[in-house]
C-alpha cells in the first residue's frame, strides 16, 4: 500500500502523504481526508457514490474499469465483477468520509498527532499488513528522498472519524478488491498516455461525466505535459518572446492601489471593531507577492540542476512521462520539515491563473495571466482594473474569506480575531450562501449552486471588485480626470471596468459539465459568479442605471468586505 501510495494522486494511484501543511512556518506531513478522497475518488466528487447505485455515472465507471482490464488481457466475466467489487468500495469509502460543505473549516480539519500517537489513535490492519510507521517510512525513505521517520514526526489528520473507520470499512473486501483497486487507480490515470483505443473509452466515460468526451489531440497532451512538468525551461521562452517587463511594474503598482483600498474599507466596516480592524490591516501589509516568473529560470546553470536527473528518450512517451512524474513526487515529498517561505514558484510562468497561499499570505500572478484580456500596458486603466485588477482583489480577499481569515498575517492557523468579529462575520457570510444558493443552472436541469462549498470564492469576486472599482476611482482623482473614451463605443470608462469584469469569466457549459461543476466546483458557474457580484454593488446599478428593485440592482444586498 505505501508503495501505491508514494505515488502522486494524479499521476497513479493513491494521494500520497504529502508535506502540505505547516505549523509556524514548516512543513509537516498531512495525509488529508483519505488515501481514496478527492482527488482521490476516481469520481471528481463523493455525492457521485450516494446516490443510485447503478446510476449512470457509476455505470459509465464499470464499463471504463471493464474496458481497460480487458485490453490489458483480462477475462471479460472476471473484469465485471473486479469492477462490479472496486465500485462497491469506494461507495463504503465515499459513507464514511466528510462532505464538501463541513471541509470549510480548517481548525476542525487541522488535528495533530505524533506518528507514536497515530498507531494509538487509528486502528492498523493485520489482515491487510498495514502499519502507519511501515506506511510512512515505506514513502519516505524511497529512493532520492531518503528521509527517516521517527515516532516524534508530526502528522496531521483531516478527518480523525473516517480515519477511525478505515481499517474496518477496507476489511470488509478481500485483498484483491482492494489491490484491484489501487491497480486500477494506475490503470485510469495513466490511460490518457496509452494509445487511442484507451482515449476511445476514456472519451465514452467522459460523454456521460461531462456531456463532452474531453479527449484533447494528442499534441496538445504533451504539450501540456511539457508545461506541466518542465514549467520553468518552458517558462523561460514564454517570458523571452511573450513577457512585458514594464508588466512587473504596472502590477506592482496596481497591487499597491488595490491594498490600500482594501485598507480603506476595512476602516469603514461597521462591524469590525478596532484592535481586530488592526490586525486585518497588517495582514494586508504582511502580503508577500511573486510577479510573472522566478528569476532563477533565466540562470542557465541552475535550471541545468534542477533537471539534471532527468532522462526524455525519444519514441517513449510513456515512460518518460512516468519518469516526469517520479521526479515531481521526489521533489514535493523532500520539502518534508523545510520551511514554507522558501518554496518554489507554486505554477510555471506560462500558466494563465492566480493564487493566494494562506500558509505563507502570499499572492502569485504568474507571467501567463498578465496577457490580454486581463491586462495590457496599453490598455485603458479601467480594462486593467476589471481585468486584473478585480483578480488582484480576489486573491487579497481569500486571505479574509471563511477559511483564509483562519490563518494570521504570518500564514499560522490559530485565532486572531475576537469572537464577536467571528459571529458578526459568519453572520454576514450567510447572505451569500443564500443569494447564491437560489440561483438555478438551466443547463443543469435547473440545479441550484451550492452556497456553502462556493462560499469562499464568493466572498473574494465580491470584496475583490469592490476593490478594484474603488482603487481605481481613487487612479481618476489622482490623475485629475476621467479617462479618455473608447472610440466607436458609447461606453463610460466606469462602464468598460464592469464590462471587463464580465468579459474575463463568461464560459458556455455542456449540459452534464454544468451539473458536474455544481456538485464539485469550489467556484459558482461563471454566470453567477458574474451577477452575484455585480447585483451586490450599488456602484454598478448607479453606472449602468438600474432601476431599484430590478433584478441587477435587488434592494437586498449582501456584503461581507
Amino acid at each position: 500500500m505505501a508503495g501505491a501510495a508514494s505515488q502522486r494522486g494524479d499521476a497513479y494511484s493513491s494521494r500520497a502523504p504529502g508535506p502540505t501543511s505547516s505549523l509556524l512556518g514548516i512543513r509537516l506531513c498531512s495525509i488529508c481526508s483519505s488515501i481514496m478522497e478527492n482527488p482521490g475518488f476516481i469520481l471528481p466528487e463523493r455525492k457521485y457514490y450516494l446516490g443510485d447505485r447503478d446510476s449512470p455515472v457509476l455505470m459509465a465507471l464499470e464499463t471504463l474499469g471493464r474496458r481497460v482490464a480487458m485490453e490489458f488481457g483480462a477475462d471479460e466475466t472476471v473484469a465485471v465483477k473486479d469492477m462490479r467489487d472496486v465500485v462497491d468500495l469506494e461507495i463504503d469509502l465515499a459513507n464514511i468520509s466528510m462532505a464538501s460543505e463541513d471541509r470549510r473549516d480548517n481548525e476542525k480539519l487541522y488535528n495533530l498527532y505524533t506518528l507514536g500517537e497515530l498507531k494509538n489513535h487509528f486502528p492498523e490492519s493485520t489482515k491487510l499488513d498495514f502499519s502507519w510507521r511501515g506506511y510512512f517510512q515505506g514513502i519516505f525513505g524511497l529512493k532520492g528522498i531518503g528521509i527517516n521517520i521517527t515516532d516524534d514526526e508530526e502528522i496531521i489528520i483531516r478527518e480523525v472519524p473516517y480515519y477511525s473507520r478505515l481499517m474496518e470499512t477496507l476489511e470488509k473486501y478481500d485483498k484483491r478488491v482492494v489491490a484491484n483497486f489501487a491497480v486500477w487507480k494506475l490503470m485510469k490515470n495513466r490511460a490518457r498516455n496509452l494509445p487511442d483505443r484507451f482515449l476511445d473509452h476514456l472519451g465514452d466515460y467522459g460523454k456521460v461525466l461531462y456531456g463532452s468526451p474531453r479527449v484533447r489531440a494528442r499534441w496538445r497532451r504533451c504539450a501540456s505535459y511539457v508545461v506541466d512538468y518542465m514549467g520553468l525551461p518552458v517558462g523561460k521562452l514564454f517570458v523571452q518572446k511573450h513577457f512585458d517587463e514594464e508588466a512587473k511594474k504596472g502590477m506592482h503598482n496596481m497591487i499597491d492601489k488595490i491594498e490600500g483600498a482594501f485598507k480603506e474599507i476595512l476602516s469603514e466596516l461597521s462591524w469590525m471593531d478596532r484592535e481586530t480592524r488592526k490586525v486585518a490591516k497588517e495582514k494586508v501589509e504582511y502580503i508577500t507577492r511573486r510577479i510573472g516568473y522566478d528569476d532563477d529560470i533565466l540562470d542557465k546553470e541552475k535550471l541545468d540542476r534542477r533537471y539534471e536527473n532527468v532522462t526524455v528518450e525519444p519514441g517513449d512517451y510513456f515512460n518518460n512521462v512516468l519518469r516526469m512524474l517520479k521526479l515531481s513526487v521526489i521533489d514535493e515529498l523532500r520539502g518534508l520539515r523545510q520551511s514554507v517561505y522558501h518554496l518554489n514558484w507554486e505554477s510555471a510562468p506560462s500558466t494563465v491563473n492566480a493564487y493566494y497561499n494562506a500558509e505563507n499570505n502570499r499572492i502569485m500572478f504568474p507571467a501567463g495571466i498578465l496577457q490580454p484580456p486581463y491586462y495590457n500596458k496599453r490598455f485603458p486603466r479601467s480594462l486593467n482594473y476589471g481585468g486584473i485588477g478585480s483578480l488582484i482583489g480576489h486573491e487579497i480577499t481569500h486571505g479574509f474569506d471563511d477559511r483564509g481569515r483562519q490563518n494570521d498575517k504570518y500564514g499560522n492557523l490559530k485565532q486572531w480575531w475576537n469572537d464577536d468579529a467571528i459571529n458578526k462575520f459568519k453572520n454576514l457570510t450567510q447572505c451569500l450562501v443564500k443569494q447564491y444558493g437560489d440561483f438555478s443552472m438551466p443547463e443543469a436541469g435547473g440545479m441550484k449552486v451550492n452556497g456553502i462549498i462556493t462560499l469562499g470564492e464568493n466572498i473574494a469576486d465580491n470584496g475583490g471588485m469592490k476593490q478594484a472599482f474603488k482603487a481605481y476611482r481613487q487612479f481618476v482623482d489622482e490623475r485629475g480626470g476621467e479617462e479618455d473614451s473608447l472610440p466607436g463605443l458609447s461606453l463610460t470608462n466606469n462602464q468598460l471596468l464592469f464590462i471587463n469584469f464580465a468579459q474575463i469569466r463568461c464560459a458556455v457549459m455542456h449540459r452534464q459539465d454544468a451539473v458536474n461543476h455544481i456538485l464539485t466546483g469550489p467556484h459558482s458557474p461563471s454566470r453567477f459568479r458574474i451577477i452575484g457580484t455585480l447585483q451586490n454593488m450599488p456602484e454598478f446599478s448607479e453606472v449602468f442605471n438600474c432601476p431599484k428593485g430590478s433584478f441587477m440592482n435587488p434592494v437586498k444586498k449582501c456584503r461581507v468586505w
